[in-house]
């Protein structure tokens, strides 16, 4: 859905080091007693430098960070940084370091509601993107990978003979570049693409177009034109999104963020139930004696 994309555009904006933690990378890493206090003393000690920050600190799948009271069967799971994460943010980190820390998550269900509410302070939902940002997807990404293998033949005379172009004739081989990728994607039908892929993210659509378009491929594009069929199979390998998992993600954002809360108060004032009432209490009693 564009997670990781997001914390990078962040990181970018900030100017900042970005620090990324995956799960998949630390399983077995700093293993022992102290093992996991290392790591994240080491975290916070490169974000607490002054010559380091802005630092942005992406914790990546963070469900598997935060089990709450689960006892997890695998011992060197990243569930052991929890402790440390917790007492480092709040006795490490104060207003003055310019640092911030992101996780996200794809089966936010499987972590617990508490533990995130107490280590994050704000929640952002992603929604996979809607027609009209896939067609804008797909659009981007295949002129991209095609005016890449356009520009970069293999020859690399013609990479000298591009560095020592006069600034017009530069402009008019990029007008030329330009007029062959519009010409490429004439016969893809861009709306045809962005209804099958419905429920795909737009890192999957990213992937499809960089296996597909290849440098080879482009340059076969002549006697080969480009077509829907060519980017259906390796579409169908990619991670799909189905409403069940939607729904369950509403579910976790209205939990989490607090809503779910909000609307029970709502419906117990249209309903006249007492809010935050205990059941069997009544209005009234029994006058003084």
């Amino acid at each position: 859905a564009g997670k990781t994309h997001a914390v990078e555009a962040v990181a970018h904006e900030l100017g900042g080091l970005l620090i990324h933690l995956n799960p998949a990378k630390l399983k077995g890493q700093f293993g022992g007693k102290t093992g996991p206090t290392k790591l994240v003393h080491m975290v916070m000690t490169v974000a607490r430098e002054p010559a380091m920050q802005p630092v942005v600190i992406y914790i990546d799948e963070c469900e598997q960070f935060f089990t709450g009271g689960k006892k997890s069967k695998d011992k060197d799971g990243p569930s052991r940084f929890k402790k440390d994460f917790l007492l480092y943010k709040n006795q490490a980190l104060d207003a003055e370091h310019r640092v911030i820390i992101i996780g996200t998550s794809k089966n936010p269900e499987n972590g617990d509601v508490k533990d995130m509410k107490s280590f994050f302070d704000k929640f952002l939902y992603f929604p996979y993107p809607d027609y009209a940002s896939r067609v804008l997807v797909w659009k981007h990404y295949l002129a991209e990978k095609l005016t890449e293998g356009l520009k970069l033949p293999d020859d690399p005379r013609h990479a000298a003979q591009l560095a020592n172009m006069s600034q017009a004739k530069r402009a008019q081989f990029e007008d030329e570049i330009a007029q062959k990728v519009r010409s490429a994607m004439e016969r893809v039908n861009l709306s045809s693409l962005a209804h099958v892929s419905e429920g795909y993210s737009a890192g999957a659509i990213a992937r499809t177009v960089r296996i597909v378009v290849t440098p080879r491929r482009v340059a076969m594009i002549r006697l080969r034109p480009l077509s829907n069929y060519d980017f259906l199979d390796n579409l169908s390998f990619q991670d799909v999104n189905y409403q069940d998992d939607k729904a369950v993600f509403m579910e976790f954002t209205r939990v989490i963020t607090g809503l779910a809360d909000r609307r029970k108060k709502v419906e117990q004032i249209i309903s006249g139930e007492p809010v935050g009432g205990k059941k069997g209490d009544k209005k009234g009693g029994k006058g003084k004696k």
